[in-house]
């Protein structure tokens, strides 16, 4: 393959990436169809701490047949979300990654054998997701996510959790032992950046492990870190750490506004949020190579309060004002596709309205809320409205919560 040029399926992650999934087995990447995307060699799969040879890893059957797909231009299966989201608006998780990597594209195609196994592999990203403890249950999550979630799931969804099932939640530590630590230490002297989340990535202490590690081996400067936190605590060792590293980013996931954000992210306090993302503020105000995004689930709760979320960032000194809209694709039922289209209509009324009185003479176009437009107009899925309805209404009971009043709209919609 010549400098340069590749595929239209072709994403650099497998080359340069390894993630986990809570559970602590690798996966393809986090934009990959879950319960499809677990990495297999030999029909099993693969576990960061029962696999240690990492190279072995990066060549297993799997990972290797999707390489050699790739290069050659073929879809895969599992990366269903970003030939969506490509097919909506020409942007993807994977053409964002491939921008990120870009200098490093034509090297590792030559470091790549025609059967897709790599001749050497150093990866220079690594996707923790550490385990499911976390105090939040948001309502597109789940228990493999937020323990938390555990004994609502038995009384919302069709399926119960066995009781097998509930004790391997229950028991999901795998960051705890103190050996994975020490192997993802060796694996993260090639790394340009770590990126860390969970359950909540800020009630794992034990992170603390590889960052003090990276200090003491002299590579914290070179390294970027990432978090994703769901803004309800700060510990007070991180900011000390993150001072020796070259950046570090914080994805600070926050929905809607008030009200909004609680009845999603159940059961946080708008209060608590508001004051830890003021500490945020503070920290990139007072330290430039600290950066605070704020990343909002795109779904049906809030895509007709998303404007708000802007609205409400205008108001910091150095958290960025724009949020970046992730869009929500599992579960399906959530996803703004599933809206009625005289709804989506006045959604898109609303926030070209938004548009035009921010700045009338920006180009629309190029806003990410006209990229979430096109998203949801591209295809009608109405007919999971019902399912819809009752995971919402069934959810409302169990919590004490009642869409009514959160979003009346919505509400309408699904009590007709």
């Amino acid at each position: 393959m010549a400098k340069h040029e590749i595929s239209k399926t072709f994403c650099i992650l497998p080359w340069v990436q390894i993630a986990t999934n809570t559970t602590g087995y690798l996966r393809l990447c986090c934009s990959s169809t879950p319960g499809k995307n677990i990495l297999t060699h030999e029909n099993r799969k693969l576990h960061v701490n029962k696999d240690k040879s990492i190279l072995k890893l990066q060549n297993s059957n799997m990972i290797n047949d999707i390489r050699s797909k790739m290069l050659k231009g073929e879809r895969i299966d599992i990366c269903t979300r970003c030939y969506r989201e490509e097919s909506a608006s020409g942007q993807s998780p994977r053409t964002g990654w491939n921008n990120k990597f870009q200098k490093h594209i034509t090297t590792q195609i030559e470091n790549t054998s025609d059967d897709g196994s790599l001749k050497e592999f150093k990866p220079l990203y690594i996707d923790l997701r550490l385990g499911n403890l976390c105090n939040l249950k948001c309502r597109m999550c789940n228990p493999y996510s937020s323990k938390k979630w555990i004994e609502d799931w038995n009384q919302v969804q069709g399926t119960a959790l066995q009781i097998q099932d509930i004790d391997y939640l229950n028991r999901i530590e795998w960051f705890k032992d103190d050996s994975t630590w020490d192997h993802l230490s060796q694996l993260s002297l090639s790394l340009e950046e770590i990126y860390f989340t969970g359950g909540e990535p800020f009630l794992i202490h034990q992170h603390l492990k590889l960052l003090k590690f990276l200090v003491e081996a002299g590579k914290a400067s070179k390294i970027k870190l990432k978090y994703n936190t769901n803004a309800t605590t700060l510990p007070e060792k991180l900011p000390p750490l993150w001072h020796h590293f070259k950046r570090v980013t914080l994805n600070v996931s926050i929905d809607g506004v008030g009200k909004v954000n609680d009845y999603i992210r159940n059961p946080s306090d708008w209060n608590v949020t508001k004051d830890i993302l003021n500490k945020f503020d503070r920290l990139a105000t007072d330290h430039k190579h600290i950066f605070v995004n704020i990343h909002s689930t795109v779904q049906v709760y809030n895509i007709n309060y998303l404007t708000d979320i802007y609205d409400y960032l205008s108001g910091f000194k150095s958290i960025n004002p724009e949020p970046f809209l992730n869009i929500l694709n599992h579960p399906e039922y959530l996803n703004i596709k599933n809206l009625p289209i005289d709804f989506k209509l006045s959604v898109k009324e609303s926030m070209l309205t938004w548009l035009n009185a921010k700045d009338p003479n920006a180009d629309i176009s190029q806003h990410s809320l006209n990229k979430v437009i096109q998203y949801m107009l591209k295809d009608d899925w109405s007919h999971k409205l019902n399912e819809l309805k009752k995971y919402t209404f069934n959810l409302d009971a169990r919590r004490g919560e009642d869409l009514k009043h959160i979003n009346p709209e919505l509400f309408q919609l699904l009590d007709a």
